[in-house]
């Protein structure tokens, strides 16, 4: 849209220009040093990565870029993450990669002027994967409450990393609204399912199955033995395990142990136990995995690889 072409009652503002420009990777890098802004804040590395990947699988199509420039100085005030995304592509190989930018040019007529249009930047609300789930129209795909869908959706994390610690690659798939809304179209029968069953439990119990990494097992035992995880979750739901039961060795260590105590894809496989010993028929007290680094056993269900 030009000037000349703006709804009645906007005006142009004097002192800020716009274009819209290719930028590959390598121009990328280049670029992040020339417009550098020595008192901007430090890159992180893991938003970075995300961005990257978010850029690699199609879902971050276009930068945004403003600058706080003094004559023909220019500053990057706003984008150097993400600028720094696509540059950190030219570093695995992918310099031809290309995105289009919207640059917006500030003249400033200080670096105190600069300074105070940094700080008017990132000062709002992040949108959460609820609100994003919310503008799609998703709780009512999945035929959920928002709650049960903010809920799936840290499980489907889970699930799409297969399980597996963490790391940058893992990381930027699992804060993807993209991959996971994927993850939870295709689990959507089982999460209902899972989650359904919890309702009208108590406080206790839902909290302690809508934890991300209770709730990944529970959806994947649903998929591949739904007799069985009928049986061993409304167990654990009615709080009706006896001494040796499976049921009661899982609850008894959702109350000793909160979520974050120990990393997601170890929670799992203690949750995991629980479950086999389960499907086994085995009595169990407590608990264990014998080899963490070994990836997540639920018997009954494709997760039986060893290594």
């Amino acid at each position: 849209m030009s000037v000349s072409t703006l709804p009645r009652g906007l005006e142009a503002v004097r002192g800020i220009s716009s274009e819209v420009s290719l930028i590959t990777a390598t121009q990328a890098a280049d670029l992040l040093e020339l417009w550098s802004y020595t008192k901007q804040r430090p890159l992180a590395p893991k938003f970075v990565s995300y961005l990257a990947g978010a850029i690699s699988r199609g879902e971050l199509t276009f930068l945004v870029l403003h600058l706080g420039s003094i004559g023909a100085v220019s500053r990057l005030v706003d984008g150097q993450h993400r600028l720094a995304s696509l540059a950190a592509l030219a570093a695995l190989g992918k310099k031809d990669i290309t995105l289009p930018a919207v640059i917006v040019d500030h003249q400033c007529a200080s670096e105190a002027e600069v300074a105070a249009l940094y700080a008017r930047f990132d000062r709002g609300r992040i949108r959460s994967f609820g609100d994003i789930y919310q503008a799609s129209g998703l709780p009512e795909q999945l035929g959920m409450s928002k709650r049960e869908t903010a809920q799936f959706s840290a499980a489907a994390a889970v699930i799409l990393t297969e399980f597996g610690p963490s790391n940058s690659d893992s990381e930027s798939r699992a804060q993807s609204s993209q991959e996971r809304a994927r993850v939870m179209d295709e689990w959507a029968l089982e999460a209902r399912e899972y989650y359904g069953l919890l309702r009208g439990s108590t406080k206790e119990i839902q909290d302690f199955l809508n934890r991300a990494a209770v709730a990944a097992v529970g959806i994947i035992t649903f998929r591949y033995q739904e007799a069985k995880a009928r049986e061993f979750w409304g167990q654990v739901v009615a709080d009706e395990g006896s001494q040796g039961e499976a049921s009661r060795a899982l609850l008894t260590f959702l109350r000793a142990h909160k979520a974050h105590h120990r990393p997601r894809h170890l929670y799992a496989r203690y949750v995991a136990s629980t479950w086999n010993a389960h499907f086994a028929g085995l009595s169990i007290t407590r608990p264990a995995i014998k080899n963490p680094e070994l990836p997540i056993l639920i018997l009954g269900t494709p997760y039986t690889r060893r290594s």
